[in-house]
């Protein structure tokens, strides 16, 4: 098991790597930062005075190591949109909002595609498993972004019933997070469909149907256990989607997370702020993959030998 664990430790660190290698190859790749950075009517001497306080006069590998060690500190310069403020600090001011925002997001993807992915799977080629495939098809086809606008033109224009936009408490993440976490119903049904599909047509559920075990517990407890494998997989993928998607659905309900401070920052070129926005992403992305890893040795000990 600590093999495996630190195995994938060393995977994640070198992705982790790999991320910082290609963000910092993207704000040289277009040339020099102050081109874009400093005004039209800046002179020679700002360029030149600027360049040796920032090291741009380095080589190009001092450079990087310099921003990997900044990185690894969270330091990643002061935003020239907000002054005062650091990068990571607004940043880190913005992320619970984003969290919560996923983590609703998350609660209604699971609600609603775990039993309707189980029950498709029991109840397979029947009316129960038509009207899944039918949801499915709605999950994928509609845009998160069109979704949320028809929710609050129903449930905060028409029938106030929700805000329309802002924080103002539990009320007004339900909107955004029913937008959001929708188009993952469908793939995770799917998923969690298939999955039980191959554990309902094993052995061991045929001998424990055989034994006298009651279906509810063959199915909710022996069948989707086993099968929870291939969608914990996805549980990863999700959680960095609805981290990265929330761009989206943050501008149309005006929502003060990371999503919105990533347009506001990429509007006025601060390039600090987006950075920062971008490893932070990443790191969450790598991390929920890294503990979905873990987890795979406790579902499975086979996996834990591989």
């Amino acid at each position: 098991m600590q093999r495996y664990i630190a195995i994938r430790i060393f995977q994640s660190l070198i992705t982790l790597v790999a991320i910082s290698i290609i963000v910092f190859a993207l704000g040289r790749i277009t040339g020099n930062p102050l081109d874009v950075l400093l005004p039209l009517e800046a002179q020679q001497d700002d360029y030149d005075r600027l360049t040796i306080v920032w090291g741009l006069d380095k080589p190009l590998y001092q450079q990087y190591f310099t921003f990997l060690g900044n990185a690894a500190s969270g330091n990643f310069g002061d935003s020239w949109k907000w002054p005062g403020k650091t990068a990571m600090e607004l940043v880190l001011d913005r992320l619970p909002n984003t969290a919560i925002l996923a983590g609703v997001a998350l609660l209604v993807s699971t609600a609603i595609a775990l039993p309707i992915g189980v029950l498709s799977a029991v109840k397979r080629d029947t009316w129960v498993d038509h009207i899944g495939k039918i949801i499915a098809l709605f999950g994928q086809s509609l845009p998160a972004f069109w979704l949320g606008i028809i929710l609050i033109w129903l449930f905060a224009v028409k029938w106030d019933i929700f805000p329309t936009s802002g924080n103002e408490g539990f009320r007004s993440i339900v909107l955004p997070g029913v937008a959001i976490g929708w188009f993952q119903v469908a793939a995770l049904m799917r998923l969690i469909r298939s999955a039980m599909l191959d554990v309902l047509d094993s052995e061991y559920v045929k001998l424990a149907r055989i034994k006298g075990v009651p279906e509810w517990k063959v199915v909710w407890k022996h069948c989707l256990r086993n099968a929870a494998i291939a969608p914990l997989t996805y549980f990863a993928l999700i959680l960095g989607a609805l981290m990265v998607g929330s761009v989206s659905i943050e501008t149309v309900f005006n929502w003060p997370g990371v999503g919105q401070l990533a347009v506001e920052a990429a509007k006025a070129s601060d390039f600090q702020v987006l950075q920062a926005i971008v490893i932070v992403f990443c790191g969450i992305y790598v991390l929920a993959n890294l503990l979905v890893d873990i987890l795979y040795a406790y579902l499975d000990p086979r996996i834990r030998y591989s």
